[in-house]
């Protein structure tokens, strides 16, 4: 149920966000009201951090030091190459799919009718948000090949838009 609170919160901001940039039909609609949505996010977040810190516990104690040399394990050298290959579909890859559907969106408003200004705010902010995700699925999914096709897809669709 939590989960499904946190999308639906994000959903009415997104969707907020739009109808105040088609309501106002100067430049400042999507920037006023992203302003307005980080006021309330800065209030909602230190009144989440407030209550964290009044409930610190005590950190536990450490283990004991040994004079014991430490171990590695030999580690397969496949394991490596998955790190690096998620690495790559993370950062570099991720970060263009995220410019690219970033690109098709920005193409979308202004196909609705939202001023350059406005798109260009969401775009500033849409950028990170969706590279911050495709990172955080790119770290999380464990097989590889749903990474990829999910990149694929992502891009192929946001390309076509744009081709389009």
């Amino acid at each position: 149920m939590h989960s499904f609170l946190t999308q639906l919160g994000w959903l009415i901001i997104v969707a907020g966000l739009f109808l105040w940039g088609l309501v106002d039909s100067a430049d400042w609609g999507i920037a006023i009201g992203t302003i307005l949505f980080i006021c309330v996010a800065l209030i909602a977040l230190t009144f989440n951090a407030w209550s964290a810190f009044r409930h610190l516990e005590t950190r536990p104690k450490s283990a004991a030091r040994t004079n014991e040399p430490q171990r590695f394990n030999d580690t397969p050298p496949r394991v490596y190459a998955r790190h690096l290959f998620t690495f790559f579909l993370a950062a570099p890859i991720g970060g263009g799919v995220a410019i690219v559907m970033t690109l098709a969106v920005f193409d979308l408003l202004k196909s609705f009718g939202i001023e350059t200004a406005n798109g260009i705010v969401t775009m500033f902010f849409l950028t990170p948000l969706l590279w911050t995700a495709v990172a955080t699925w790119m770290v999380i999914d464990t097989t590889i090949a749903k990474k990829t096709t999910l990149l694929c897809c992502c891009a192929t669709l946001s390309a076509l838009h744009l081709v389009w």
